[in-house]
Parts: C-alpha cells; structure tokens; sequence
C-alpha cells in the first residue's frame, strides 16, 4: 500500500542517516502517516512501523514490520547495537519530555507570580478608586444616586437587599413532612421550590398552608444598606 511504501521509504531514510526516533516520527506525522486513525499495530496491538509490500515479499521474517532481529540478519553484535540505539532514542525522549515539563512547571510558576503581581496591583487600585468616588458623590452629589460620566457608563448607589440565609437540615426535615414534598425535595432539598411554599412577611417565613412560622429560613440585612458601584459598561 501506498502508506507502507512511504513509511519504509523515509524509515530506511532517516536510519541510514543517523537519524532518531523523534526525527523519523516528526518526519512522518508530516506526511500524515502518524494519525491515530492510521496508526499501525501488530497483533498484541502494538505501534510497529510496518515494511512496504515488496521487502515484506523478499525478507524470510514472519514479522512484517521492523525489528532489530531482522534488521541485524543474524548479527549477534548488530542486534546488542540496534538493541542500544532503541535504548538511547528511549531515554533521550524521555529526557526531554522530563525536562519540557520542569520548563513549563517553572514558566507556569513565574505566570502565575507575575499575574498575581498585576492582580494585586488592580485590587488596591480598585479599593482606593471606590473610596475615592464614592465620597466624591457624597461630597459632591449628595442627593443623586446615578452620575453619567466620561471614562465610564456612571457611578452610581445600589441599595442592598437582604441576605437570605437556610438552615438546610431543618429545611429538609419540614420538606420531607410536607404536602408537597415532590416540589420542596424532589430529590433533595430544592430552595426555590421550598421558597415557593412559604409565605415571607415582616417578621419572617411562614408555612403558607398552616400560616406556621418557620425557623429554617430568615432574611439577614446587609452590612451597608447602600452598594457604591462604578458601572463600567450598560447595565
């Protein structure tokens, strides 16, 4: 086949020519010879690089695919050396895969120092931006909660809704002896569908159906009752 015929063509190529492993593999993943699809194997389901039909035709092997048996043609002391080459080309591949992974563990390291150096940066630059404009507004626009700007869409006051905290145990436990158990735990504990069964008024939650209060969910109230946000784009 036409593959086999380039694979022992540039195979026996790079070997007369010193060549390794990784040049003769670079060599015919460019020729698409190299593709997972394309791949050859023998019958333990091994990588082999197989011989063209015409030497598989004229050698006496069994093994139509390279080996050092053949390649030495009975040479004791060429197969030790073949023996040796595959070795080198092994631990030389190994050798670098070692040494591009320490490479990229340090250049990932020094990535994620230099990034943090700049994240840093930003963070205190965006706390002393929020102190600084956000007196301004109250220095300066005391009664607007919105003011248009230039660099960005506007600064602006959000007020700060409530924080809504579960106790998820006790949730769980009145799901389970609810009525409506399939829309309050249908697998577990669903918060929304549990949300859905209750009733919120000014002193807390209650169970819609009986009007009991309820002691697994409340609303905690903000630390601020106002958020200073710089709004960087429309919203």
């Amino acid at each position: 086949m036409a593959a086999n015929e380039k694979m022992q063509e540039h195979l026996q190529q790079f070997i007369d020519a010193g060549a390794g492993l990784e040049e003769l593999e670079a060599e015919l993943e460019r020729l698409g010879l190299m593709d997972e699809e394309t791949q050859l194997v023998d019958e333990d389901g091994s990588l082999v690089l197989w011989l063209a039909d015409e030497d598989a035709e004229t050698t006496t092997s069994q093994r139509h695919y390279w080996n050092i048996r053949d390649a030495a043609a009975g040479d004791p002391e060429k197969a030790r050396s073949l023996a040796e080459w595959v070795l080198r080309k092994l631990l030389k591949a190994e050798k670098s895969q070692t040494d591009a992974q320490a490479a990229y563990d340090l250049n990932l390291a020094q990535m994620k120092t230099w990034l943090k150096r700049f994240a840093t940066e930003a963070e205190r630059t965006t706390a002393f931006a929020e102190t600084a404009l956000s007196e301004y507004m109250l220095d300066f626009h005391p009664d607007e909660k919105t003011l248009p700007m230039i660099a960005v869409e506007k600064l602006r006051w959000t007020k700060e809704r409530d924080h809504i905290v579960w106790d998820e145990a006790g949730a769980l436990a009145w799901a389970l002896e609810s009525d409506h158990v399939d829309v309050a735990a249908p697998r577990s504990l669903s918060k929304s569908g549990t949300k859905g069964l209750l009733e919120k008024r000014a002193d807390g939650y209650y169970d819609s159906d009986t009007g009991e209060k309820v002691a697994f969910v409340r609303d905690d109230p903000p630390e601020r009752p106002v958020r200073f946000e710089i709004v960087r784009g429309k919203s």
